[in-house]
């Protein structure tokens, strides 16, 4: 190797990219034959083509784990993958990962050449690059060069024993039959059809210790990274909200709903409207598809807003039977999560017949108080009076 030879067979090349600088090389490879094939390596390797950047070994590990994505707004980003976890980073946050300075080729004169490996990393023409970001579940078209959020279910479908849990989701509607039919048709509809929210939120009301948070969890496990389970009506409808972006199922647990009518306005849209806007923090807001199915568990007297025309909740009240029953719950998880019954129910869910309108839901004697709570002042004057039952006799003006 000399700069010389160096000169004549690189540096006379325009390049603009690896794909530039790597054919002088190939065609090499080409004329020299099989034999000749290390030799071509190594010479590649000492003239700096390895990646005109950062070796192919560095690359691969960096983007396995990190990408350069073009989000809504014109704006670069970087994303990096960690467990289940999806992390947003500017150019500047993402150089204090990676601060070392690592060589990336020689010069003709054989002196190394170094950069920030951040830098590098991100110049490289074979760096990880998406256009977007989407949540793109079973049903759902990704765009070209999105990249997807979703990550399938948590296991595969198949036949077994999920009895016991069919006899929780029974407490959830005190064992009517049609109202377990419902429950397991909204459950069966958000397994079958992850991409499209149901338009309806199941909303079970019970005393603490009844199994109602504990059966919507087990549920959500079929979900893994897409279940997300919120106590707080802030990290369900306030501001810097990301971590619904890749959310099919949501649990929105002991939540009561005070917020007045914006937060309550909010929170239908969130139920029904098609997009959802998505705010992460220090990042422009963006509006995504809105697939979320939410389930609402509460042990407060009023804890959904329910109006007289109000299609967006299907409310159940939940037994007793087996409240505290650590054994009942115990032998329910242990069907589930160590005898094959979470398969067992994914594999029921998608054989599911959807033969119900899930928006033309059960009304419930919970549904009916619901709505007295939901009530206006006047309302409620007026529905205690035809209550009460007390005959109009002395003519006296109305209030």
């Amino acid at each position: 190797d000399t700069p010389l030879l160096r000169m004549l067979f690189v540096d006379t090349i325009q390049v603009d990219g690896d794909s530039e600088f790597k054919a002088p090389f190939k065609r090499l490879e080409e004329l020299i034959g099989e034999q000749g094939k290390d030799f071509v390596a190594s010479l590649y390797k000492i003239w700096g083509g390895e990646s005109k950047g950062i070796s192919t070994t560095l690359l691969q590990r960096m983007n396995a784990k990190h990408a350069v994505v073009f989000r809504q707004g014109g704006k670069m980003t970087i994303m990096t993958e960690h467990e289940d976890e999806i992390r947003y980073s500017s150019r500047y946050d993402f150089g204090m990962l990676y601060p070392k300075r690592i060589q990336v080729a020689i010069t003709s004169a054989g002196k190394p050449v170094q950069k920030i490996q951040s830098e590098a990393w991100i110049e490289h023409d074979d760096r990880r690059f998406y256009y977007g970001i989407q949540l793109a579940p079973p049903g759902r078209k990704l765009k070209k060069d999105y990249y997807n959020l979703w990550q399938g279910f948590s296991v595969e479908p198949k036949k077994g024993d999920w009895s016991l849990y069919r006899q929780h989701l029974g407490l959830l509607v005190k064992g009517v039959p049609d109202h377990l039919d419902y429950v397991i048709s909204w459950l069966a509809d958000c397994v079958q059809n992850p991409g499209t929210q149901a338009g309806v939120a199941l909303s079970f009301k019970g005393r603490m210790g009844v199994g109602k948070s504990t059966a919507a969890k087990w549920f959500g496990a079929l979900f893994g990274a897409h279940f997300m389970h919120l106590d707080s009506e802030h990290r369900l409808l306030g501001s810097f909200n990301a971590h619904l972006h890749h959310a099919i199922v949501i649990l929105a647990d002991e939540a009561v709903w005070a917020a007045g009518k914006q937060g309550l306005g909010a929170l239908k849209r969130m139920i029904t409207e098609d997009t959802l806007s998505i705010e992460p923090k220090g990042l422009d807001v963006i509006e995504v598809d809105n697939m979320i199915h939410m389930i609402v568990c509460s042990n407060e007297d009023w804890f959904v807003p329910r109006h007289f025309d109000e299609r967006r909740f299907a409310i159940f009240e939940v037994s007793d039977k087996h409240q505290e029953d650590h054994e009942f719950f115990g032998a329910v998880k242990k069907q589930l999560f160590q005898e094959g019954g979470l398969a067992a129910l994914l594999y029921d869910l998608l054989e599911w017949k959807l033969t119900r309108n899930l928006r033309r839901f059960p009304d419930t004697e919970e549904s009916e108080r619901q709505k007295t709570h939901t009530m206006s002042a006047k309302h409620e004057w007026w529905y205690e009076q035809l209550i009460s039952g007390a005959p109009w006799l002395d003519a006296q003006e109305l209030p």
